[in-house]
């Protein structure tokens, strides 16, 4: 019961997983090189867009991933330059970064 992850080193183990908190890859990597998923949570700043510092989060809608904002429209995450977003958490274990 259950869903779980296992290996592909024929060592007989699985590890159990929240299916809720699988995510899928964009692609696409921060600042940092970490790669960006579904779910994380950003520090974005595009300089030509707004000047502003703001927090968002990775969402995928209509076949693409974009930066998720919520009091004005949503923005294709492959507009933005990868220098200018950082990869401060996600979700799932840092959900109070969105407060």
């Amino acid at each position: 019961r259950g869903s779980y992850i296992s290996n592909s080193c024929g060592i007989p183990m699985a590890y159990d997983i929240r299916p809720e908190t699988l995510t899928q890859f964009t692609g696409l990597l921060d600042k940092h090189g970490f790669e960006l998923f579904e779910g994380d949570v950003v520090r974005s700043y595009q300089p030509i867009i707004d000047e502003r510092t703001l927090i968002n989060t990775v969402i995928f809608k209509n076949g693409g991933f974009y930066l998720n904002c919520e009091k004005q429209l949503d923005y294709l995450l492959g507009d933005y330059d990868p220098q200018f977003i950082e990869v401060i958490g996600n979700i799932y274990e840092n959900g109070d970064l969105l407060k």
